[in-house]
């Protein structure tokens, strides 16, 4: 039986876990957002944009695969999550100085740089997961998650907006309107970062299941929840990640976009993340994800057919 102080604690964390969220939606408005932008505006060729979008994901991929072994290297999933953290916001400071302090290899500098700013959230991701679904009670986690998502999404939102009407006003100063946004961006990642220090990690007896082998796992996708679902994602992340390293430069380069248009399109599609987390967690808690899922999957396949 959870005792009280257990229960506060919980609370605590779930309302500073709230906060936590708008502040690295600001990081992600103010700052990932624009990272394809600022490799644009450094002269960043096609194929560099395109090794922009893919190796850095590549390498959160090899991130979220070695998180579980890395917290018991470290002796709990929290220490993972700040160790992280901390580095990753630190990642902002030698990204922001490609473009003042080496006039050669500008791409190149800033796909390694983001390469390993995309490591390091691979590591957090699956390990901030893990503990935040111990937390959230099974029953309330649809509705909790959605609306944590909703204020983290407008505050994304917001501070893409502002970067982008910054950045048109500072068009003609070379990078210093980029390495405003991406200080911003800093600041509340460090500002996250002491909101997840209050993370409440449940404690655990030291045993664990055992992870099947990448053969077992392999030969199990077509049979299993996990597998059909590894299998959906993969095929969407696919299919949208071709096309997407080349938007920025087709804005900016080829239409010439100034940045404010650039951001009021791109903002388009958090304005539609909005809407769809503030009814969709509720929805799922009533109906079930499953029966979400194939309502959606209907629905498009009706859009296709059309």
């Amino acid at each position: 039986m959870v005792n009280h102080d257990t229960v506060k604690r919980i609370e605590r964390a779930l309302r500073y876990s709230s906060i936590e969220g708008m502040a690295y939606g600001v990081v992600q408005g103010a700052g990932e957002h624009f990272t394809p932008a600022y490799a644009v505006a450094l002269g960043a060729s096609n194929t560099q944009l395109a090794f922009l979008s893919s190796l850095p994901t590549f390498l959160g991929a090899f991130g979220q695969s070695s998180a579980a072994r890395l917290a018991g290297l470290l002796g709990g999933r929290k220490r993972v999550v700040l160790a992280f953290a901390a580095l990753q916001g630190l990642m902002w400071l030698p990204i922001v100085s490609v473009g003042f302090l080496f006039p050669a290899h500008r791409p190149e500098l800033l796909i390694a740089f983001l390469a390993l700013y995309t490591l390091f959230g691979g590591f957090i991701s699956p390990t901030w997961g893990s503990i935040m679904a111990e937390v959230v009670p099974e029953q309330l986690r649809g509705r909790y998650f959605s609306l944590r998502s909703r204020w983290s999404t407008l505050a994304n939102m917001f501070a893409f907006l502002v970067g982008g009407g910054l950045l048109f006003v500072l068009a003609d100063k070379g990078p210093l309107g980029f390495a405003l946004i991406f200080a911003v961006a800093f600041i509340f990642r460090m500002v996250s970062l002491g909101m997840l220090t209050t993370l409440f990690e449940p404690h655990h007896d030291g045993k664990s299941d055992e992870a099947p082998s990448l053969r077992t796992f392999v030969s199990q996708l077509p049979r299993t929840n996990l597998g059909k679902t590894f299998l959906y994602l993969f095929g969407v992340n696919f299919v949208v990640n071709l096309a997407s390293p080349f938007f920025a430069p087709y804005m900016l380069r080829e239409l010439k976009l100034d940045y404010l248009t650039y951001t009021v399109l791109d903002m388009l599609s958090i304005v539609a993340a909005v809407w769809a987390v503030t009814h969709w967690g509720a929805a799922a808690d009533r109906v079930g994800n499953r029966k979400m899922l194939a309502a959606f999957a209907a629905f498009l396949r009706s859009g296709i057919a059309v």
